[in-house]
This record gives structure tokens, C-alpha cells and sequence, in this order.
């Protein structure tokens, strides 16, 4: 019985709605070519539970057509771009529902993803991929509306075009201190891309304070914290603050810190780190440091 299908439509390839899978009692997994609609396809969307554009489109519109109609998946992962000034929501349903949607990777380009972003209601969500090209800031409506949810655990977030280099499109201190104070039930936090600008002074002493039990204010729930090593990272401060969001006593809630660096700098940079006391200063507070090579991590932008 067929349970996983892919579909590639070439331009006037398909006059009439296809309907040869129209009755597949077990298809789950669905790949949907660039050109995919939902007027050019009969499946049984309802019964989807993993659903991915295997190509960038820039039809935002024809993209949240299609979860419209996959109202129970649970694995989301699509590419959407727009050209010039089209709206992203232009002609598009006023709200989709996604309620049993758990994890979702979505890949912008050239567009705002709020508009986006904001016509999906997902009370569900566990996992959040976000690759995007412009500033995180213009996202808090986003993260306080996940935080009212209360389902949101792991982020990861990407800058995926050359204006990502640009220091104002850089992740920033006030940028991730605004995603942690606005998703405070956050537990992985991932930053693979290099440059993370986010660990100044500022941030690192933020990361430090304590409320009046001694519990972290920034990132409470904070386990798995994931970046990528650039030179000139303070680490030696880095160190202290961990020290100081733990102090000895009090449970160390963050139990992993992974730094992505090139394989071909491996081994050097963990023979260097090994040496340095703020890598066992790490360690002594309890919490597991590692080094892995970027080229393992998976890319998902």
C-alpha cells in the first residue's frame, strides 16, 4: 500500500486535476513539486502527517493553500520567496489551522515571514526551524504569540542571504535576548550559522542574573544551547557567566553548550580549547561542552 509520494509537475503538464492517488488509504509522507496546487492534485490531504516543497516557490499563497488542506500533518517543511513587492498573504485564507502540527522548517526569501507566519495557528508546536533574510527583531508579535501557546522547545534560526553579513541583519544582543524573554519555555536554542554576535558583554550579563530564588531569568528553561565558534569570542567571560547562572548548589538546568567549527580545524581548535581553564571551568559547573564539525550538523536552509 502506498504510504510516502512525490510529485513533479513541469509547466502544462497537467491540464486536469490529477486524480490516480485520489484513494491511498496509508499515504502519510507527501513531496510536492514547485508547481504542486491545490487545484492540480487529488490526495487525501486530511490523512497527510509529513508534507514538504521539495523547491523554493514564490507563491506564498499557493504554499498556504496546501496546508490549508493538510489540516492534520504534524511535519512541515517548505522554501517561499516572493518577487518585487507581492504580498505574501495575497488572496490567502485568513487563518490556517495546523493543530496538530509539531515541527515546521520553513526557508524564507526576500520577504517578511510575520505576514506569513501570522496567518498559521499552530497551538502545537514543538520544533521551529526559521531560516530568513531579514531582521529578527520585526518577529516578536511572532514569539509572543508562540509563548502564549506554551508548546514551543526548540528554535533554530538562520540568515540566509548575502544581507545576512550585514551587521544590522546580524543576530544581535537584543535580538536573542528578546527571543528568550519572549519564549521563556524554549529548552534548544540553535545559531548554526558563524558570526554569532549575540555573546557581548551586554548579553553575557543578562545570561548571568538571577531572580530572588536563584533561578536564571534569561532562558529559565534553557538545555541545549548551540552555536557556531568565531575568533574573538570571549570565552574566559562566557565561562564566568555560566559560573554565575549556576552557582554551586542550585540545579545547572543548561546541560549542553555545542560550538560548530569546519572539520578541517577540528582537532586544532579542540586541542586548544582543552588547554584553556574556561573549558574546564564549564565542565566543573556541570554542564557538557563539546566541539562537532559544522559539516555534521544537518543543514535544514
Amino acid at each position: 500500500m502506498l504510504e510516502t509520494l512525490r510529485i513533479e509537475l513541469w509547466e502544462h503538464s497537467a491540464p486536469s486535476p490529477m486524480d490516480l492517488f485520489a484513494h491511498a488509504p496509508r499515504l502519510r509522507d507527501f513531496t510536492a513539486g514547485e508547481r504542486v496546487t491545490e487545484k492540480s492534485l487529488t490526495i487525501p490531504w486530511d490523512q497527510l502527517q509529513h508534507f514538504f516543497i521539495n523547491r523554493n516557490t514564490n507563491q506564498p499563497r499557493q504554499v498556504l493553500a496546501l496546508l490549508a488542506l493538510v489540516s492534520n500533518v504534524e511535519r512541515a517543511q517548505f522554501r517561499v520567496s516572493t518577487i518585487g513587492s507581492v504580498s505574501p498573504h495575497t488572496e490567502a485564507p485568513g487563518s490556517v489551522q495546523l493543530r496538530n502540527l509539531r515541527s515546521l522548517i520553513v526557508d524564507f526569501h526576500n520577504m517578511d515571514p510575520l505576514p506569513f507566519m501570522a496567518i498559521l495557528h499552530m497551538p502545537n508546536i514543538r520544533e521551529l526551524s526559521l531560516a530568513i533574510d531579514r531582521p529578527l527583531e520585526s518577529l516578536r508579535p511572532f514569539w509572543a504569540s508562540l509563548s502564549s501557546h506554551g508548546t514551543l522547545e526548540k528554535l533554530a534560526l538562520y540568515w540566509n542571504n548575502v544581507l545576512a553579513r550585514i551587521a544590522k541583519y546580524r543576530l544581535d544582543m537584543p535580538d536573542i535576548v528578546h527571543v528568550l524573554e519572549d519564549v521563556k519555555q524554549l529548552r534548544v536554542l540553535e545559531l548554526p550559522q558563524s558570526g554569532p554576535t549575540f555573546i557581548s558583554e551586554d548579553f553575557l550579563q543578562r545570561f548571568a542574573l538571577l531572580d530572588q530564588s536563584r533561578a536564571p531569568i534569561l532562558g529559565p528553561n534553557l538545555q541545549t544551547l548551540l552555536f557556531h565558534y568565531l575568533y574573538g569570542i570571549d570565552f574566559q567571560s562566557f565561562a564566568r557567566t555560566l559560573q554565575s547562572r549556576f552557582p554551586p548548589g542550585s540545579e545547572v538546568t543548561l546541560k549542553t553548550v555545542t560550538i560548530l567549527c569546519p572539520r578541517r580545524d577540528l582537532a586544532s581548535t579542540l586541542e586548544t580549547f582543552q588547554e584553556s581553564v574556561w573549558w574546564d571551568q564549564i565542565r566543573d559547573v556541570g554542564i557538557n561542552i563539546q566541539l562537532q564539525a559544522s559539516e555534521s550538523y544537518a543543514v535544514w536552509w
